[in-house]
């Protein structure tokens, strides 16, 4: 990578930054067993958890960041993923709290929104009476939701200016960014800022205002993708990956979809259903191999 410092913020409105929406899949889910074991800090602006792995020498300049879905760091999740790609790359991973506070809250994640495909196909056959029942217990919790994703671009600043300071106090050479679903456009917003990044992994992102902030990256990309998500449906996907297919240099493009999959499984996934389990653990390998690629061991 070059010395030269990175480009000044650009003044212009990012494609997508806009505001957008929020599904009720986006408030399921489930937390993880144990404990994090990083620590919080004061960085760029922001309450950032730091995973710190045992040092591996050489690698000071490389450095991970990820962007939690909405329960932001409101819930342990996005610690423990932080702490297992810290351990598997050996690189610090820094883990912002960009909601600042105002994350949907733990007690908002709701039980009828299913953990497979084949589980909602089933709710969605079942009674009305049913419905109505499940339904009350989600819709007092949408309002909170959709106010606490609201205002994307001044939100997406604050992230910006968070990765360039972080950049500079640590003097890193090589920065990769993961987002998970409402994080995952925040990946894909500083995705396409010239010079910010190396490398990013989406995961199922929420919905972004224009489709051109999707097809506007230019830095190699890795994507996962549910089976089953109202943010980011197949076609959605099919019309990424036709585009990234067709634009990006080989081998600088990947994504996967897991099968028997919905919104939010890799990082809230329902551990206790054996196809979602597997598919969590091929989305750590695949975010492993994908940032060792292009930040850990780039040159």
């Amino acid at each position: 990578m070059s010395d030269q410092p990175l480009p000044d913020p650009s003044t212009q409105t990012l494609p997508g930054a806009k505001e957008y929406g929020v599904s009720d899949c986006c408030l399921k889910g489930n937390q993880f067993e144990g404990e994090p074991k990083g620590k919080m800090v004061k960085l760029g602006g922001f309450d950032v958890y730091v995973a710190t792995p045992a040092p591996r020498e050489g690698k000071e300049s490389r450095g991970i960041v990820l962007f939690s879905d909405i329960f932001g760091l409101g819930i342990k999740n996005p610690k423990i993923i932080s702490d297992e790609l810290a351990l598997r790359l050996g690189v610090t991973v820094y883990c912002p709290d960009y909601f600042e506070g105002r994350h949907v809250p733990e007690s908002v994640l709701i039980p009828f929104l299913k953990d497979t495909p084949t589980a909602t196909s089933q709710w969605k056959a079942s009674s009305i009476f049913s419905k109505i029942k499940d339904v009350i217990v989600a819709v007092p919790n949408l309002p909170n939701a959709y106010s606490i994703v609201k205002g994307t671009d001044a939100r997406m600043v604050k992230v910006e200016k968070f990765l360039r300071d972080l950049r500079q106090e640590k003097k890193l050479t090589h920065l990769g960014v993961i987002g998970f679903c409402a994080g995952g456009i925040y990946a894909i917003l500083a995705a396409n800022i010239p010079g910010l990044l190396q490398t990013v992994i989406v995961a199922h992102p929420g919905p972004v205002a224009d489709d051109k902030c999707t097809t506007g990256i230019k830095i190699p990309s890795s994507w996962i993708f549910s089976e089953e998500d109202d943010s980011c449906g197949i076609e959605k996907q099919e019309t990424i990956i036709a585009h990234h297919k067709a634009h990006q240099p080989e081998g600088s493009f990947e994504s996967h979809r897991y099968m028997g999959t919905v919104h939010g499984f890799a990082s809230r996934p329902a551990l206790h259903v054996p196809e979602v389990k597997k598919a969590f653990e091929q989305t750590l390998d695949q975010q492993e191999n994908w940032f060792r690629k292009f930040v850990v061991d780039a040159e």
